[in-house]
């Protein structure tokens, strides 16, 4: 069985990836970057996107939804 994953990405306000680095203040190097909006996950089993504007939360959410996989798969 492969394994579960969600691997958390920043995304752009309007919900586009964002993969530009930031200075420390957390403002974009590049002048065509948005800024960061908000966070999100993609399940790899069900393909549920999960998202939050806190990453910290966003993690917690992350493994209360993987938990719920595992717990699926051990009563079948």
């Amino acid at each position: 069985m492969a394994r579960t994953t969600a691997a958390i990405y920043p995304r752009h306000p309007d919900k586009s990836r964002c993969r530009h680095r930031l200075t420390s203040r957390g403002k974009a190097t590049v002048d065509e970057c948005a800024g960061r909006g908000d966070y999100a996950a993609d399940c790899s089993n069900c393909g549920e996107t999960l998202d939050n504007s806190l990453k910290v939360v966003l993690e917690m959410v992350i493994g209360r939804h993987l938990r719920e996989h595992t717990a699926t798969t051990t009563e079948a």
